[in-house]
């Protein structure tokens, strides 16, 4: 357990690896978000969940992204 907290910090820390998931999180997320909340953002009909929908489509990319940049590092 030492080992994979040591390893998540240090990846945190990792500029070129924080780029590349960065990236990632962008291109998918607005893809995403474009695809199940195109609809509601073209009517301007904004609800309370969607505050907290969109930053997670975006979040969920990065972290995918993160993970399988620390798995293939790992190998």
């Amino acid at each position: 357990a030492g080992d994979l907290t040591k390893c998540l910090i240090c990846a945190f820390k990792h500029r070129p690896m924080l780029k590349s998931s960065f990236s990632a999180a962008v291109v998918v997320g607005t893809i995403l978000t474009l695809l199940n909340q195109g609809d509601i953002l073209i009517s301007g009909h904004w609800s309370q969940a969607f505050y907290w929908k969109i930053p997670l489509t975006y979040c969920v990319p990065f972290l995918v992204a993160t993970y399988g940049a620390l798995t293939n590092s790992r190998k």
